[in-house]
């Protein structure tokens, strides 16, 4: 799985409502020949998550949606950094090469996007991801 990541081409973008994070007014389409994936994350009382991921062309044309609800007892950075890896594996599936993230949790985009992801305490949760 790791080598799959290698090809990826990827840029990201924090969004958010302000607390050190860039606050975006609407959605702002990719460059032509990028994708876009938007991932969130949500936390549930007794240990259980959403994640949510929505990839977009450079149209604003809706390529995939996915929505998992999965059992884990994480930090919003964990449950942030699963819903950009759910959202990786829904680019890869796709056969899409060239990826702009989107999220509202900066510091797990900035960690993506410099290939440090692996070596931040969510990545390590995580376990063998590496970007």
């Amino acid at each position: 799985m790791v080598e799959e990541y290698a090809g990826l081409r990827v840029q990201g973008r924090a969004v958010g409502d302000g607390g050190g994070v860039r606050t975006v007014a609407g959605w702002c389409r990719p460059e032509q020949g990028w994708v876009k994936v938007n991932t969130d994350a949500a936390i549930f009382e007794g240990g259980e998550a959403g994640l949510g991921v929505l990839v977009r062309d450079a149209e604003g044309g809706i390529l995939s949606v996915g929505a998992r609800r999965v059992l884990g007892w994480w930090t919003p950075e964990v449950a942030e950094a699963k819903a950009l890896c759910f959202g990786l594996e829904v680019v890869l599936n796709g056969g899409w090469g060239q990826v702009v993230i989107e999220s509202d949790a900066k510091v797990v985009v900035d960690a993506a996007v410099a290939g440090s992801f692996a070596r931040t305490p969510f990545g390590l949760e995580y376990g063998t991801f590496v970007l």
